[in-house]
C-alpha cells in the first residue's frame, strides 16, 4: 500500500479537527450559556439578600424603638394603671378628665382676671373723682383746689388729723353765724373702726388662682376699711345745724341753700348708682372666681386620684445592667 503523501495527510487531519470542532461547537455555547445564566441567578439571589438584609436592618431598628417605648412606659407605671383600672375603662377616663382640664383652662383664658382687676382698679378711681367733684362742689366758686391738694386732704382726713382746707370748708358760707354752731378742731375719734390692714402688695399676672383671689380679697377689705374711715371722718366734719333758726334766714339764703340742695341730692343719687353698679360688678366677679376656683379643685382633685405617682425600680449596688435582660423581660411576658 502506498504511503499517503503530505499533503493528503495534512488534508485529512484538518478533515478530523473539522468534524472534532463541528461536533464539540454546541456543547461549549451550551455550557457557556448555561455559566452565563447561573451567574445572573447568583447576582440576582445576591441582589434579594441585600434586599432582605436592609429589610431587616430596618425591622430591628424599629423594633428596638418599640421595645424603648414599652419600656419607658412599664417604668412609667403605664402597665400598672391599665391593669389595676379595667381594660378600657381607664383610658376612657384619662381622656375625659384631659378634655375637662382643656375646658377649665380655656375658661379660665377667657376669664382674664387681669382685665377685672385692672377694671376694680379703674372703679375705684372713679369713686375718687366722685369724691374729687363733691370736695370742690362743695366749696365757693373762687376757691380751685389743685390734685395733689384734694390727695393730701384726703389722706389728712384717713389718719384724722385736721387740715387748714378742712377748717375753712366746715364753715357754712350760705347760712349766718348763728345758725350753724361753732366748730370743733380736736381731732377726730377713730377708736370704732377695726385695725388698719396692711396695703395690698402687687399682683404677678402669671401668678396661680389662689393668689388670685386672695389679691381681690384683700383689696376689698382694704377698700371697705378705707370707705368706712372716709365716711367716719365726712360725718365728723360737719357739726350738726340748728334748721329751726333757718326760717329767720334772708331770702337769698334760702334760694341758695334750697338750689344747693338740689345740687347736693343730684351727686348724691348719681355716687349711690355709681356704687351700686361697683357692688353689683365686684360680687359677679367674685361668683365667677369661686366657681372656676370650685371647677379647678375638683379636677386637680380627680387627676391626682386617677394617676398615682410612677414607681422607678430601683436596681441592687452590686447588680450589672444585662443589655439583653429588656429583650427577655419583653418577650418573658
Amino acid at each position: 500500500m502506498q504511503p499517503p503523501t503530505p499533503i493528503a495527510f495534512c488534508k485529512r487531519e484538518l478533515d478530523l479537527i473539522a468534524d472534532d470542532i463541528h461536533s464539540r461547537g454546541p456543547s461549549r455555547s451550551a455550557r457557556l450559556k448555561n455559566e452565563m445564566s447561573q451567574r445572573n441567578t447568583e447576582l440576582d439571589l445576591e441582589a434579594q439578600l441585600a434586599e432582605k438584609n436592609d429589610l431587616i436592618l430596618a425591622l430591628t431598628g424599629q423594633l428596638e424603638k418599640a421595645v424603648n417605648q414599652l419600656d419607658r412606659l412599664r417604668r412609667s407605671g403605664a402597665d400598672r394603671i391599665g391593669h389595676s383600672s379595667g381594660d378600657s375603662s381607664a383610658a376612657a377616663a384619662n381622656r375625659d378628665v384631659s378634655s375637662r382640664l382643656t375646658t377649665a383652662l380655656d375658661d379660665w383664658t377667657e376669664f382674664r382676671p387681669t382685665e377685672r382687676i385692672e377694671r376694680i382698679e379703674s372703679g375705684i378711681d372713679r369713686i375718687l373723682e366722685i369724691l374729687a367733684e363733691q370736695q370742690s362742689a362743695s366749696t365757693s366758686p373762687g376757691q380751685s383746689a389743685s390734685q395733689a391738694d384734694f390727695w393730701a386732704e384726703t389722706k389728712a382726713r384717713l389718719l384724722g388729723d385736721p387740715s387748714p382746707s378742712a377748717a375753712s370748708a366746715a364753715k357754712p358760707s350760705v347760712v349766718p353765724e348763728s345758725v350753724s354752731a361753732p366748730v370743733d378742731d380736736e381731732p377726730l375719734d377713730l377708736s370704732s373702726l377695726p385695725p388698719a390692714p396692711e396695703a395690698p402688695q402687687p399682683v404677678n399676672d402669671e401668678t396661680d388662682l389662689a393668689s388670685l383671689i386672695q389679691g381681690v380679697e384683700t383689696r376689698d377689705n382694704y377698700i371697705q376699711y378705707l370707705t368706712t374711715r372716709l365716711r367716719l371722718a365726712e360725718s365728723k366734719k360737719f357739726v350738726p345745724v340748728n334748721w329751726e333758726l333757718l326760717d329767720r334766714a334772708p331770702e337769698k339764703y334760702r334760694d341758695r341753700l334750697e338750689s344747693l340742695e338740689i345740687v347736693l341730692r343730684d351727686h348724691l343719687r348719681q355716687a349711690e348708682i355709681a356704687s351700686s353698679l361697683e357692688r353689683a360688678v365686684l360680687a359677679r366677679e367674685r361668683a365667677k372666681l369661686a366657681h372656676v376656683k370650685q371647677n379647678l379643685e375638683g379636677q386637680i382633685k380627680r387627676l391626682s386620684t386617677a394617676a398615682p405617682a410612677p414607681v422607678v425600680r430601683e436596681e441592687e449596688p452590686g447588680q450589672k445592667g444585662d443589655p439583653d435582660s429588656r429583650w427577655k423581660r419583653l418577650f418573658s411576658r
